[in-house]
């Protein structure tokens, strides 16, 4: 997992408030409470959150040319909303935009429906580099609803990412009142398979994300979405699901083990 996410500026932390599917008054997500971000922005030109995604340069250019980005979102009302902005300076458009009907796109080229009201699972996965690039596969609640390759930059282009992006941002006023619950990024496009196996969104956050640190003098393993773990002694596999959640501290001993999260 790459780095927390953080205000581009202190007027997009003062707009941001954390809470609760209750505390801030927006319904449960599957019926589950789920602790949550909500944000509204307060000037045309809003900065949004600075992802650091740590991924190295990719697809043979000098930026991240394969990247996979997935929201756990509420709209309480339709507009115009930016997902994606490129440009860390935040002085030009946004690159990935929601409309006011919930379509999903960029460059005149939108798909789907993300309705507001309710809560929805938004996944894009780009390519610049190939085969068959560039291209933007777009889902929502883990069904497919374009792919599109038009209106895309190619290799280290518009859409290629620089240490970091900025998620939200955009300069002139297509940011607005957005309630999240997760945001996943993934080094390389996901294939569909993946992301249609992830499905709608959940209150235990989306799959796939896993960490394991030193905490106390233990390795500690976390990860996200609520599913099963795997192990295995080769990366390889086989791989056997074990009946532990998270957070999880393996055995003692000096026995090499991989662990991954188990995607349905």
């Amino acid at each position: 997992m790459g780095r927390a996410l953080e205000f581009n500026d202190t007027t997009v932390s003062n707009d941001t408030i954390f809470g609760t599917t209750t505390s801030l008054g927006v319904p449960d997500i599957n019926g589950q409470p789920a602790t949550i971000m909500h944000f509204t922005p307060s000037v045309a030109s809003w900065g949004g959150y600075k992802m650091y995604h740590q991924a190295a340069p990719n697809g043979g250019g000098a930026y991240v040319n394969q990247y996979t980005l997935i929201y756990d979102i509420y709209l309480p009302f339709a507009t115009w909303r930016s997902l994606l902005q490129t440009g860390v300076g935040n002085t030009s458009d946004g690159d990935l935009f929601i409309q006011p009907n919930g379509s999903v796109g960029i460059s005149g080229v939108y798909n789907g429906n993300v309705t507001a009201g309710s809560w929805h699972r938004v996944a894009v996965a780009i390519d610049l580099t190939g085969p068959g690039s560039p291209v933007l596969t777009k889902f929502i609640d883990g069904v497919k609803v374009g792919n599109q390759t038009t209106g895309l930059s190619a290799q280290d282009g518009r859409f290629a990412l620089d240490v970091y992006a900025l998620l939200f941002g955009d300069q002139d006023g297509d940011a607005a009142e957005t309630f999240v619950n997760s945001i996943q990024f993934s080094n390389g496009r996901r294939p569909d398979a993946f992301i249609a196996a992830l499905g709608g969104p959940s209150s235990a956050k989306i799959p796939g994300a896993i960490k394991a640190a030193i905490e106390g003098g233990n390795i500690v393993i976390r990860w996200t979405g609520g599913v099963p773990l795997q192990s295995a002694s080769s990366i390889t596999g086989p791989w056997t699901t074990l009946g532990v959640s998270s957070p999880y501290t393996p055995p003692a001993g000096s026995t090499q083990k991989f662990y991954r999260p188990k995607i349905p």
